[in-house]
């Protein structure tokens, strides 16, 4: 796959990726993805793809942030 990959062609991001298309999905390189992402792929024949509910959830925790937080709660507002 080449370095720069056309996002313009993604309009919606699969729910199972490639690791070009997951690193392209979180922001970074594929060497950065594989360094510094510690989520395993799934095989379907010969191809190993990364499930984005996965990459969602591992990004929410490093975040600190979890799906049953009420967002507004966590907010201080004025």
């Amino acid at each position: 796959m080449s370095a720069a990959l056309d996002m313009s062609r993604l309009p919606d991001w699969p729910r199972m990726m490639s690791r070009a298309v997951a690193a392209a999905y979180v922001g970074v390189s594929e060497n950065h993805f594989a360094a510094h992402f510690p989520i395993q792929p799934v095989r379907l024949g010969k191809r190993k793809l990364y499930d984005k509910s996965e990459i969602d959830s591992y990004l929410d925790n490093l975040s600190g942030r979890n799906d049953d937080d009420d967002w507004a709660e966590t907010c201080e507002l004025g």
